[in-house]
């Protein structure tokens, strides 16, 4: 029999005194209001990089707990299709079938697009799917190992959000690569929370209405702004409130189209 422990990771500290909800046999789920973080993420674990990455989305801040995490959360944050987003979201305690022993598993994040949400955790490839180690390789051996028992726990808490009726999805840092380019991600999130005036957000949004497709170059765009020392920069800050969106794998210049989405934050 596979013993799990308590939990199936370095936990750190709960924030409150748990108090477990049973969703279907053998799951049960701690969660805190309005999605807040389930660990005290920022007090616990130390080997990786920790920290919150402030959302104009969220209007709040997002925690992370590694490099790799932060960049997950930056993605979301200039996605157009991410309503909002929460790291640390929920902690399962999940029985399998057939054990006496449970583990705990916390998702990295929870995102909301429109009314789907879905439970996200963020592994590199090379931890999950590492090369065969050559015979006499002791320490590869131990990283081969230690990710088919990553592999395996991964399977168990898919099985137990799917019989739970919720969605669960693992990205790889391939797959996050896959959704925007990292340079296009840190423009946009330089300029977020640049304020705009009433006027300017209004030539800004007659610009793109009076356009084919509701689109403009981002040149076309400035030239519509007035009395402001970096009008693209206002434009940027525009996406992370989901009123205008632009290819997020194109390099930013003057020809990059501007499209309005006619969402309100």
């Amino acid at each position: 029999m596979v013993q799990f422990g308590k939990s199936w990771e370095a936990e750190g500290l709960a924030l409150a005194e748990p108090r477990w909800e049973r969703l279907v046999p053998g799951v049960e789920r701690f969660r805190l209001p309005g999605n807040e973080p389930v660990r005290r993420i920022i007090t616990g674990r130390k080997a990786n990089r920790v920290g919150g990455l402030y959302s104009w989305k969220n209007a709040g801040h997002v925690v992370h707990e590694s490099v790799g995490e932060e960049r997950v959360a930056r993605v979301l944050e200039v996605h157009q299709s991410v309503t909002e987003y929460f790291g640390q979201p929920e902690t399962l305690r999940v029985t399998p079938d057939g054990e006496v022993e449970y583990f705990e598993y916390t998702p990295d994040f929870l995102v909301l697009m429109g009314h789907a949400e879905i439970r996200v955790e963020y592994k590199r490839l090379c931890d999950i799917r590492p090369e065969k180690p050559a015979p006499g390789d002791e320490r590869g051996l131990r990283r081969y190992r230690k990710a088919a028992l990553m592999r395996h726990r991964l399977r168990l808490v898919r099985d137990a959000y799917t019989r739970c009726g919720l969605t669960w999805d693992l990205w790889t840092d391939v797959d996050v690569a896959g959704m925007a380019d990292p340079d296009v991600v840190d423009e946009i999130l330089a300029n977020s929370g640049r304020p705009i005036t009433a006027e300017n957000l209004e030539r800004l949004l007659s610009t793109l209405r009076n356009r084919p497709e509701q689109t403009a170059t981002m040149a076309e765009c400035e030239a519509a702004l007035e009395n402001t020392d970096f009008a693209r920069g206002d434009i940027l800050s525009r996406i992370t409130e989901r009123l205008i969106a632009i290819d997020l794998f194109e390099p930013i210049g003057p020809d990059t189209p501007v499209k309005l989405t006619r969402v309100r934050p």
